[in-house]
């Protein structure tokens, strides 16, 4: 999926813009997004992604402006996910590493995303990761695969998912995270124990 440019060129279409995002939205903020492997990562996996950095006398206004709908400071290279007229998660892409490690930041905002799935429907996916009869499924790896690689894969997730790396994103995040790290551990103690290794 391409990332898809947002052009503007006052206050007003920048407000008609965020009001406009009912469904969740990423826009990141970065000139040369389109050409960043991490950009490129988390459009491919992720729905409804637009790139937006004003090269006009009207940035540091416009910049200000998506600031007062974060409530923050914004850092030069982001991640807004906008939602019903508001900025409701800022992703700072240095600070997940995004730009070493492309496929980290997509699946945070993935994680972000199903969140705000959780609170319009009442289930996250993690919950249903943990009820799941294919623990394998839950680490991504196959019964035929070593205990080796399958022991390095459930290292690499728990890794990724751990609440504390996401910990300065907010407390649903962080929750998320939990529940995700508890599935891969549920789900590795079974495989060890069907395989006996």
């Amino acid at each position: 999926m391409a990332l898809a440019p947002v052009e503007l060129s006052s206050i007003t279409q920048l407000y008609d813009f965020v009001e406009s995002c009912g469904v969740p939205t990423g826009l990141i903020l970065d000139h040369d997004a389109p050409h960043r492997p991490w950009a490129r990562s988390v459009s491919s996996s992720c729905f409804e992604l637009k790139w937006f950095y004003p090269q006009s006398a009207l940035q540091e206004a416009l910049l200000k402006h998506l600031s007062n709908f974060a409530h923050q400071s914004l850092p030069n290279t982001a991640i807004l996910l906008i939602r019903n007229g508001q900025v409701y998660r800022t992703i700072d892409v240095d600070q997940l590493h995004g730009r070493s490690e492309p496929h980290r930041l997509s699946s945070f905002v993935q994680q972000i995303w199903n969140v705000d799935s959780r609170h319009r429907t009442g289930r996250s996916q993690t919950s249903a990761a943990i009820d799941s009869n294919d623990p394998f499924s839950v680490l991504g790896c196959l019964p035929s695969d070593s205990p080796k690689t399958i022991q390095k894969r459930y290292r690499e997730l728990v890794l990724q998912y751990h609440p504390d790396r996401v910990s300065h994103l907010g407390p649903e995040l962080r929750d998320l995270a939990a529940e995700k790290t508890k599935a891969l551990n549920l789900a590795f103690q079974a495989i060890r124990k069907k395989l006996g290794f």
